[in-house]
């Protein structure tokens, strides 16, 4: 097994048509499309920025969308850190088809490069990275549901994917920066960080504590203490409350749904809520954490101990909507590689990882394709909705199940030395 998995076989040519397929159609769709105005996006998140975007070029309030629009789960408008409305003000000098061409085009290139270096960080040589980068950018649903919808999420990919790539080379303190500019953007992010309490990379961790610190603070120089103010004080408070929604794959959602709790309209909070999700979080971050050894280890050790840090991040988040699953294409390709250097722990990881593919780029684009609100709000009518709510949460329980994986393969013993003897046994 081994040894084709390595040299890929009979599978590269394969691959190699579907990945040329798979380029072709993305090329069409995401960059010609565009550019000739025949693009089919709803672009509903990038009209979120644009708005901030234009609210920050008129000096008005970048938070007026989010903080006025009829609270509900599903939620709306601009709700990220000050500094980013600054970062996305140049969008507002363009024309609209310009700056959404240029969003989307930014988005494509972030995920294709951030899944080439996923998979040379990771993958053996002999294995088809290339294919498999350009595969997972134009396939994998979550990926390019961002592209649909315009989301920032690719950036913040791209950002993950160079921080593992410093993880696993052992650079503490471009890690520790890189992994504070993407929790500058989105919060989740910081979350990584107990990674390298582990490892001992204090400088690392003050590092990324230090990026996160100036970018809020370069947000009240632009912005004033005002919106930083408005911002923990009418949008994080919003985002950290109980949501049940559909579409919500932390445990945060999973929970409830489980409880049939918040998931068309805001309710309050009850003890059965709001204490299993925290408790599942913590245990998530825990867990990963644990699994980190200081000594020295092989490359596929360290990119499965960042791959399920990733995926305890994203169970942990008070809300991960579906487009944040294409940060799954770094636990997937960890998995993946200590799967082939394992002895005993290679099945768990490959029926964990197919489960979680199938979840995420099956179950859940079908879901979404087959919701509309008229259709929801009937359903929850009938008897069988709290069952469907169930359903909802297989992607997040398939990532509860990879991490799991991953935390029990990187605590057994049974995982080869080094990428080097693998790559003589191929």
């Amino acid at each position: 097994m081994r040894r084709s998995l390595g040299s890929a076989g009979l599978w590269r040519p394969v691959l190699r048509a579907a990945a040329l397929a798979a380029g072709a159609y993305g090329f069409l769709v995401f960059v010609i499309a565009p550019l000739t105005g025949h693009f089919n996006g709803e672009f509903e998140d990038f009209n979120a920025y644009l708005g901030a975007a234009q609210a920050s070029a008129a000096h008005g309030d970048i938070y007026g969308a989010f903080t006025q629009q009829s609270q509900n789960v599903a939620l709306s408008g601009f709700d990220y850190p000050p500094l980013v409305a600054l970062l996305v003000t140049p969008l507002a000098w363009m024309p609209l088809h310009t700056s959404q061409v240029v969003w989307l085009l930014t988005g494509v290139a972030a995920t294709l490069t951030g899944a080439i270096i996923v998979c040379r960080a990771l993958l053996l040589s002999t294995w088809p990275r290339l294919e498999l980068a350009v595969l997972a950018t134009f396939t994998y649903a979550p990926a390019t549901y961002n592209f649909w919808h315009g989301q920032m999420n690719p950036l913040v990919f791209l950002l993950l994917a160079l921080a593992l790539r410093e993880w696993v080379r052992g650079r503490e303190l471009s890690c520790g920066a890189i992994i504070g500019a993407a929790a500058a953007i989105k919060l989740a992010p910081i979350v990584l960080l107990v990674l390298f309490v582990r490892r001992g990379w204090w400088k690392g961790i003050a590092m990324g504590a230090g990026v996160v610190a100036l970018s809020l603070a370069a947000g009240v120089a632009a912005f004033g203490t005002h919106t930083m103010y408005e911002y923990a004080h009418s949008v994080l408070p919003v985002l950290s409350r109980d949501d049940g929604w559909l579409y919500n794959q932390s445990w945060n959602g999973v929970v409830n749904r489980l409880a049939d709790h918040s998931v068309l309209v805001f309710q309050p909070s009850t003890l059965a809520t709001r204490v299993p999700a925290p408790l599942l979080s913590a245990a998530g971050v825990i867990a990963a954490g644990w699994a980190v050894r200081r000594s020295v280890e092989s490359t596929e050790r360290r990119g499965a101990q960042f791959g399920a840090a990733v995926v305890a991040m994203l169970l942990a988040g008070t809300i991960t909507w579906y487009a944040h699953d294409i940060h799954l294409l770094i636990p997937l390709a960890a998995a993946a590689a200590l799967a082939a250097a394992s002895r005993g722990a290679a099945r768990l990881l490959w029926i964990a990882s197919a489960v979680t593919l199938l979840a995420t780029a099956v179950l859940a684009p079908l879901l979404i394709a087959a919701a509309n609100m008229t259709a929801i709000v009937n359903a929850s009518h009938r008897a069988f909705w709290w069952l469907l709510l169930q359903v909802a949460s297989l992607p997040a329980l398939a990532c509860g199940a990879l991490l799991a994986s991953l935390v029990v393969a990187l605590r057994s013993k049974a995982i080869a030395p080094s990428r080097a003897a693998q790559a003589a046994a191929a």
